[in-house]
């Protein structure tokens, strides 16, 4: 005999959906060699800026007037031959920002 689909079933399967998420998120992260968060999502980037202003990230050019980055992955111009960015832009946290115009 099939059981019928209750709400009681949906709560658990959509809380076990979203631990299953949360773990998988977590695991990413403590594989980053770099420990960075990972963030993929404006709203957690907004979030992290909130706790923490140094995470604040600049666009260099509008920082720094006068910097040229090179953005290989933007152009043809790079080993794998094509191109992996739309659009020839660095962005970097404003402490580094700070400390990149003293040198």
């Amino acid at each position: 005999m099939l059981k019928r689909f209750t709400p009681t079933h949906a709560t658990l399967f959509i809380t076990f959906l979203s631990i299953f998420s949360l773990t998988c998120q977590l695991q990413a992260q403590k594989e980053n060699p770099y420990h960075l968060v990972i963030v993929s999502e404006i709203a957690v980037y907004d979030s992290l800026v909130v706790v923490n202003p140094d995470n604040t990230l600049v666009d260099i050019e509008e920082f720094i007037p006068g910097i040229v980055p090179d953005i290989r992955y933007a152009t043809k111009n790079n080993f794998i031959g094509r191109k992996v960015y739309e659009s020839p832009k660095a962005f970097v946290s404003k402490p580094v920002a700070v400390l990149s115009m003293s040198l």
